[in-house]
């Protein structure tokens, strides 16, 4: 049996592959976009075809194959459940289970290894994802930056590049921001930063990546870059708080990218102890790991 998890996030897409030797391989695929949009499901289907082509050159007719497809932006719609089953039905694999989740659930997986738990995960979109000991489930958040996603990666920075806007316009004092901003996006002021961000060249991606340059600034102790960090993590510690009233005393992890940020890692810990609250830990995983001992790999 070979066992294979396409972990499908905003910023990238992992594909590990796990053989009847035990033996690990993995390869990056796309980004994931929403599949709300008709690019969404484009781009899930270029991902989806992608990795089955790889498989076919790398898996014989005498081995069977369990898929699992953990994907952001999904919430158990059907018609994007039967449209990957459809694809894989395409092609001459031998494929006994193509089990579609949504990334939170396995992440949720990785962390816990399906133990009663809440997640708070913020990476390039933010949610947060629990059950108890009785079986009970609750999501928080999960609807994309456009509607949500506050605290994440994305929104770090977007809140990076209007500070710097504001600060080279004038309606706010300065910050060491615009000047991080505007060589990042190698623009030499206001209006060539607006028309970069507004030309559609610049990808979700490339935003949240910013989230490194604001840790950086806000450990230096420039004021503007320590409240957007005191604000982001405001909102995710309410999803903690909120959960926990949901779902009762159950651990908390957190996990995702945005927590190996230095200044957010450190403001998290501060206000949730002010809330009586506790991290188990903070973990950073990859959901596929909690998926393949799922699927029983």
């Amino acid at each position: 049996m070979i066992y294979v998890v396409v972990d499908g996030g905003q910023t990238k897409t992992e594909v590990t592959v796990k053989d009847k030797n035990n033996e690990v391989r993995s390869w990056l695929e796309s980004p994931i976009l929403h599949p709300a949009s008709t690019a969404g499901m484009n781009r899930l289907t270029e991902i989806v075809v992608s990795v089955l082509t790889k498989l076919s050159s790398i898996c014989d007719e005498e081995n069977s194959l369990k898929l699992a497809f953990s994907l952001s932006g999904f919430h158990g719609e059907e018609f994007i459940e039967a449209h990957i089953k459809q694809l894989v039905d395409a092609f001459s694999l031998r494929v006994t289970n193509t089990l579609v989740i949504p990334d939170y659930v396995g992440n949720w997986l990785s962390v816990t290894d399906g133990s009663p738990g809440i997640v708070i995960l913020s990476g390039g979109g933010t949610i947060a994802y629990g059950e108890n000991e009785r079986g009970e489930k609750c999501r928080l958040g999960g609807w994309g930056h456009l509607l949500g996603d506050e605290g994440s990666g994305y929104w770090f920075g977007l809140q990076t590049i209007k500070a710097a806007l504001r600060s080279m316009n004038g309606l706010s004092n300065y910050t060491l921001l615009q000047e991080v901003v505007k060589k990042y996006f190698q623009v030499n002021g206001e209006f060539e930063l607006t028309h970069v961000l507004n030309s559609g060249r610049i990808s979700d991606q490339e935003i949240a990546l910013l989230l490194p340059e604001l840790d950086r600034v806000a450990m230096s102790g420039d004021l503007v870059a320590e409240e957007i960090v005191r604000s982001g993590v405001t909102l995710l510690v309410e999803l903690g708080v909120k959960m926990t009233e949901k779902l009762g005393n159950v651990p908390i992890y957190t996990s995702g990218g945005v927590f190996r940020a230095t200044s957010i890692k450190q403001e998290f810990l501060s206000q949730f102890q002010e809330k009586n609250l506790s991290i188990q830990n903070d973990v950073i995983v990859k959901p596929g790991d909690g998926v393949l001992r799922y699927m029983g790999g």
